[in-house]
């Protein structure tokens, strides 16, 4: 059954309503949710689905013509899933002590570089606290 393109945006708006009556954090542009994500006061299955819950939104909303932005959408989703990562690798090795919110920020980082296509030319090891230097490794040519 064909739909004529002029219902998209409210069949959209219907999935979007749905989705945000059950996850209400998915809606909005989600900079607290952000905040909580990288201060890691969520907990692992609220991380599993606010990052699940705003994928599927991203995709109804774009897919249906809407304007939903796509910038906080996926610094959400991309934050979820690098807490979601320190918390399943902590359960999984307990002496790890991985934190979530660090984890967060650099999915955040690493998926928005790689939905602009930069080339990650520099990359920091170590870390201060531990007197390790910082080395900066840039690609051969």
């Amino acid at each position: 059954m064909p739909i004529d393109e002029l219902w998209w945006p409210a069949i959209g708006a219907l999935g979007l309503g749905i989705i945000g009556y059950f996850v209400p954090r998915v809606l909005g542009v989600g900079y607290d949710t952000i905040s909580d994500i990288l201060n890691a006061t969520l907990a692992l299955k609220l991380l599993i689905v606010v990052m699940l819950a705003k994928a599927i939104a991203l995709v109804v909303s774009l897919g249906s013509g809407t304007s939903g932005g796509l910038l906080a959408p996926m610094f959400m989703s991309s934050a979820a899933m690098g807490g979601v990562f320190a918390l399943v690798v902590d359960r999984i090795f307990p002496g790890a002590h991985l934190s979530a919110g660090a984890f967060a920020l650099v999915a955040m980082g690493a998926v928005f570089g790689a939905a602009l296509c930069v080339l990650l030319s520099v990359f920091w090891l170590g870390s201060i606290d531990r007197g390790i230097p910082t080395k900066t490794v840039t690609p051969p040519g």
